[in-house]
């Protein structure tokens, strides 16, 4: 792993695996998708963590369900979004290399009943 300011993350090729980064605080996991065309500093990206498989609304409705009743929900892994970055504003970002990734994978796949 190592620790890029956002230039470094914006010159990482696509499916670039990234989290931020505050002083020993690694915070998000997130898939780097590209730059936004005609943008200095604002790009695309996956979130692994906070996606419900819903849209708007609908979300809270899963979530509450799932705190009421205990009822399992799905999470989408495929929605892209933008960071709506206009300016830098000095962030930190965690680059993920091949071993992270594959030690994250692994520790997941004991994760499977």
């Amino acid at each position: 792993m190592k620790i890029v300011n956002l230039q470094g993350l914006l010159n990482c090729p696509e499916n670039t695996v990234f989290c931020t980064y505050y002083p020993f605080i690694f915070d998000g996991l997130f898939v780097f998708r590209g730059k936004v065309n005609g943008s200095k500093f604002d790009y695309f990206y996956d979130s692994l963590e906070d996606c419900v498989d819903g849209e708007g609304i609908e979300t809270v409705d899963i979530v509450n369900e799932s705190i009421k009743t205990g009822s399992s929900f799905r999470m989408y892994y495929d929605s892209t979004s933008r960071a709506a970055c206009y300016e830098d504003k000095g962030e930190l970002f965690c680059i993920y290399d091949n071993e992270d990734i594959e030690n994250l994978i692994s520790k997941l796949q004991n994760c499977i009943k």
